[in-house]
């Protein structure tokens, strides 16, 4: 039913899958996009405005045309942003959700049989269909799938369209998958008057589990991309300008929709509104746990649409998109690829991996390099790995006609069970480039990656560098270390690092995110969070970012307990972008009753050393309180022994010489344990 005034809105749809085994629903939650871009470019109003009333002047003048076997055809490519979890969905559910689009909008549904009387006359198909794109924007060969695999998944949005940038809208419809939505949706999309001055973020954000009716998806929440589609193609919620089914009743601009308030259970006998009618409850843009149809109505409605200028929509389905896209063409066999739900693991464990080639394989070779099975015919194998290394696999996918294989050099990283013991220390002096033996890097998006640095160190020359200058807001960049040994203290450790970081203005809010993981990196706990203005440590600046040594900031992580004193401990460090400077880390330090004093100290006069820096030789001078036994050794930052110095009885001061020749630069400790219990470490820099 038509009415005077209209708000363009959308939406969180669904945001429980019990949504549709039960009646006492919980109200929605919803996410007005539109007020987020009025806010966000208050420029866009105008502009925004005059392409909806333009939108609105086409779609009441559309007459549509009969086009008899020859439906609107749109493109479409699926962005899975993923985290290696359930949210990477397969190819098989992503072939679900599009067949039951072309279901629903073509009126092939199964459930049209259930349509109330009223309604089955209006019931429309629609004449438009979905295909996944065959071929990319340069012309090659695809699926219509992106898989990117970045952290953002867990907080999606918005930021999803960067991590995974768009294809053109005039040739695809972009559809971008995640994990979770930060606003608190199950999906949401936006009208295509609001989109004509947002061209890169033009689609469709939706969860896993509301994609297709198989794998994480399931019948009843299937129908969440049809909703979403439908507000792509222009149409409202039946009750109209407002996020909130049963508050009042309202307009979505189609004559044959009856006035409803909405419904978020299933009333087939609901009529909520003063004109008497029967409530289209299973409309497929009402919230309702039923919804099966769309009206000729609103067919008109998207047609229209689908014929403006707006947003590029007519441009979609013309004869050139559908021959560029490649959808009018059979599957292609055109590429072998695959992925590893976890490329970092402890020896014994198993690694499960997927086939991603397409489109058409029916024979799967593998090969694993220093894999308990070296090879496997299957197409998704989990794999055992026992020994620490890196190692490459490669897999040949074929069709019977065409071999196709992909090689991927140093693609598992397997860890120690045990890690390397306390002291730990890492300045980054020993390191040339990361990844390394005992620091890797997690670079999601192929852009700007932590690095080794040799312009700012806290000690020492080098540090740990992530150009943070040119990076787009929310991209998430990590490093973690190797397993550490940290099963032999007995109470709480701390973790301590010294870190670098400028803003280019006060609105910058980074994050810089300290995890621990106590099974070798299978889960991560967050143990600290750096943000806003307890980030910076040097004033605004937008030349790139080289910290003064006195604009270094020393933060502890005082919140690994007992239950992480593992054999196979492991950190990690993420940095979240927000249009910042360069961040840069150095000195990170494991302490614990074990090791007390990793960190210098200048009331501990157990013993001293010179010259520090040093090269060729050092000495240590030792001021024992009393006669006892001692043991000094010098270890390197893993904390392997490397050089003994003394063991036996000491009395008074005295002086023990350290050769230093045969060491490489770097940073050292030297530990000094006296029999009394009493223990000491001191780091020592070679030179």
């Amino acid at each position: 039913m038509i009415s005077n005034k209209f708000k363009s809105i959308l939406v969180l749809i669904f945001t429980s899958t019990s949504i549709f085994a039960q009646d006492n629903i919980a109200p929605f939650k919803e996410w007005d996009v539109e007020n987020y871009y009025r806010t966000l470019h208050p420029e866009w109003a105008a502009g925004m405005d005059a392409a909806k009333a333009e939108l609105e002047e086409f779609t009441r003048n559309f007459q549509p045309q009969s086009r008899d076997n020859d439906p609107y055809i749109i493109p479409v490519v699926f962005h899975i942003v993923h985290y290696n979890g359930s949210e990477n969905i397969s190819m098989a559910q992503i072939d679900d959700a599009v067949r039951i689009l072309n279901l629903d909008f073509r009126k092939l549904n199964p459930d049209t049989a259930s349509i109330v009387a009223d309604f089955q006359d209006i019931a429309a198909d629609c004449n438009i269909e979905f295909r996944l794109a065959r071929y990319d924007e340069d012309g090659n060969c695809t699926n219509g799938v992106v898989r990117t695999l970045s952290s953002t998944t867990f907080i999606g949005g918005e930021n999803l369209k960067d991590v995974s940038p768009i294809w053109d809208r005039s040739s695809y419809l972009n559809i971008w998958v995640c994990e979770s939505i930060e606003s608190g949706a199950a999906g949401y999309s936006n009208y295509p008057s609001n989109f004509q001055f947002q061209p890169s973020y033009d689609g469709i954000v939706i969860l896993h589990d509301y994609v297709g009716s198989i794998g994480t998806g399931e019948p009843g929440t299937s129908r969440a991309l049809t909703h979403e589609v439908g507000h792509w193609l222009n149409l409202a919620h039946p009750w109209g300008d407002n996020n909130n089914p049963g508050e009042s009743c309202g307009t979505d601009f189609v004559a044959d929709t009856p006035e409803t308030e909405g419904w978020i259970s299933c009333n087939l006998n609901g009529m909520t509104c003063t004109d008497g009618g029967l409530d289209n409850v299973q409309n497929y843009m009402d919230y309702s746990y039923c919804t099966n149809m769309f009206t000729e109505g609103q067919k008109t409605r998207m047609l229209a649409a689908l014929n403006a200028n707006t947003s590029n929509r007519n441009l979609l389905w013309t004869d050139d998109n559908l021959a560029e896209t490649g959808v009018l063409e059979d599957p292609i066999f055109c590429a072998a690829d695959f992925n590893a739900t976890n490329r970092i693991v402890c020896a014994g464990s198993s690694v499960s991996f997927q086939d991603l080639s397409y489109t058409g394989a029916t024979t799967y070779n593998w090969e694993f390099n220093g894999a308990s099975q070296t090879t496997s015919s299957e197409q998704n194998p989990v794999i055992q790995y026992n020994t620490p290394g890196k190692y490459s696999v490669s897999y040949t996918a074929s069709n019977g006609i065409i071999d196709l294989t992909e090689s991927k050099t140093d693609y598992i990283t397997v860890t120690p069970n045990v890690g390397a013991p306390l002291p730990y220390f890492e300045g980054f002096e020993n390191i040339a480039s990361v990844p390394s033996d005992n620091i890797f890097v997690n670079n999601y998006d192929n852009d700007n990656v932590w690095q080794i640095s040799t312009s700012a160190a806290a000690t020492g020359s080098k540090s740990i560098k992530l150009n943070n200058n040119t990076n787009n807001d929310g991209e998430i960049d990590e490093f973690e270390s190797n397993t550490i040994d940290l099963s032999n203290t007995s109470d709480d450790v701390v973790l301590s690092f010294k870190y670098a970081y400028a803003r280019k203005n006060d609105n910058n809010n980074e994050k810089l995110v300290v995890y621990a993981s106590l099974n070798c990196g299978e889960t991560w706990s967050q143990r600290k969070t750096i943000t806003g203005d307890d980030l910076a440590t040097a004033p605004n600046q937008n030349s790139s970012f080289i910290p003064e040594s006195n604009e270094w900031v020393t933060a502890e992580v005082t919140t690994i307990s007992n239950i992480y004193l593992v054999e196979n401990f492991r950190f990690k460090f993420l940095w979240e972008a927000n249009g910042g400077n360069n961040i840069y880390i150095d000195d990170i330090n494991i302490s614990g009753p074990q090791v007390n004093g990793l960190a210098d100290k200048t009331s501990d006069n157990l013993f001293s050393i010179s010259p520090n820096p040093a090269r060729g030789n050092a000495q240590i001078k030792l001021n024992p309180t009393k006669e006892q036994q001692a043991k000094i050794f010098l270890s390197d930052y893993t904390g392997r022994k490397v050089v003994d110095v003394f063991t036996g009885n000491v009395v008074g001061n005295k002086i023990y010489n350290i050769p230093l020749d045969n060491l490489a630069k770097g940073i050292y400790f030297v530990t000094v344990s006296l029999s009394d219990n009493s223990i000491a470490v001191k780091k020592l820099i070679v030179e």
